[in-house]
């Protein structure tokens, strides 16, 4: 695990060292319909849709926000268009639809329902919260391979890992997963199973009352 590795590099050690994941609201976060989903935000129906979320959108080059701005060209290229999550304005401009910041994780799981990929590359992450929310809302993810990227993230099952953050990059992985809608399918169901198995508020509490039960008993 990336961070634990970390961790037993630093002043920590020589201390008992456990992973608990984060885990998010399964029954929150689920899939909704695609065409509903759409419907709601005023997408279009039948574009193929790639998304990106992240606090401040494409202004937030920690999360690769740069990338996404040098990408959504190459997309559009392609005939393919972007949505964006969390930015700081609403509209559509140049084959891009930003959502702005939606301030309910319900609101957060239909749009992420909208899309047809999910799109991260990121520069560094100790989770990748918004991973996490796309897998368990059925879409794959692509993002880049850094940091626990590689935890969340099934290679080749439920997304795809991208090596460094060329934009060129994520668009040939991109349309590789677009001319296989059997494939993403596949994904996007290994992605949500493996959010319910993993990184679900039961999985982690469970994981939290598991650990507490043991430090009592040995005390």
């Amino acid at each position: 695990d990336w961070l634990t590795r970390r961790v037993k590099r630093s002043v920590l050690q020589s201390q008992d060292i456990r992973t608990i994941y984060n885990g998010i609201d399964t029954n929150v976060f689920h899939p909704h319909d695609r065409q509903e989903s759409r419907a709601r935000f005023g997408l279009p129906p039948n574009k193929f849709l790639c998304g990106y979320m992240a606090d401040n959108g494409v202004d937030n080059p920690f999360k690769g926000g740069d990338v996404i701005r040098g990408l959504t060209p190459l997309l559009r290229r392609l005939g393919f268009e972007m949505v964006e999550i969390g930015g700081k304005t609403v509209g559509t401009n140049h084959g891009t639809h930003s959502l702005g910041y939606l301030h309910d994780p319900q609101s957060v799981a239909v749009a992420l329902s909208s899309l047809d990929l999910f799109v991260y590359p990121t520069r560094a992450d100790s989770f990748g919260l918004v991973v996490a929310e796309a897998m368990a809302c059925g879409i794959p993810v692509i993002a880049s391979d850094v940091g626990a990227m590689p935890e969340l993230i099934d290679d080749g099952k439920t997304g795809t890992l991208v090596a460094g953050h060329e934009a060129n990059s994520f668009a040939r992985a991109i349309s590789t997963l677009a001319a296989s809608p059997d494939l993403r399918n596949q994904m996007g169901k290994a992605a949500r199973q493996r959010c319910e198995d993993r990184f679900s508020i039961s999985t982690m509490l469970n994981a939290y009352y598991s650990l507490y039960t043991e430090l009592a008993t040995n005390r």
